[in-house]
């Protein structure tokens, strides 16, 4: 196991969600204009809503989100880079495994949120981890779907890392 380990955002994944989100988008045009496909209105029009959404994200993450997501060091798991998101092991209680629609995503479960948040220097960033704390019951959540690595393997990577540095 490494000290340090940077996972970032997948290219070929990314493009795939892209490719999907052309082909939702090219149904759902093809049927609401010209009503090649045999579908109701509706289900043409979502067609067209989730493939623009797909789209619009699959380009933004592939343009603006460059360098690491994830950073794990022997001190702690840097989630958020760009904001400075640090975490130490020490304060982390554990992680679980959220599944929503069949959707996973890893929410980190602290030991003292409330200190945590409090700690966070931008303000933009408290209110934006005090929403998600109502809503998932932790302020930090990683969703595996487009990192490089698979979401067992950053499971079992984290419970290393936890294992390895936590006890500290």
């Amino acid at each position: 196991m490494e000290d340090r380990l940077e996972i970032s955002i997948s290219k070929t994944k990314n493009i795939g969600l892209i490719i999907l989100g052309a082909l939702l988008t090219l149904i759902g045009f093809t049927q609401s204009l010209f009503g090649l496909l045999y579908f109701s209105k509706g289900l043409s029009y979502l067609f067209l809503g989730m493939g623009i959404i797909i789209l619009i994200g699959g380009f933004a993450a592939l343009l603006l989100l460059k360098g690491p997501r994830i950073i794990l060091t022997k001190e702690g798991l840097m989630f958020n880079p760009k904001t400075n998101g640090f975490v130490k092991w020490t304060e982390v209680e554990g992680y679980t495994d959220f599944n929503l629609n069949n959707h996973h995503t890893i929410l980190i479960r602290l030991k003292n949120v409330d200190a945590f948040i409090e700690k966070q220097q931008d303000e933009k960033v408290k209110k934006n981890m005090k929403r998600i704390l109502a809503i998932r019951e932790t302020p930090i959540s990683i969703d595996p779907l487009i990192l490089e690595i698979s979401r067992s393997t950053l499971k079992e990577t984290l419970h290393e890392y936890l294992v390895k540095y936590g006890n500290a």
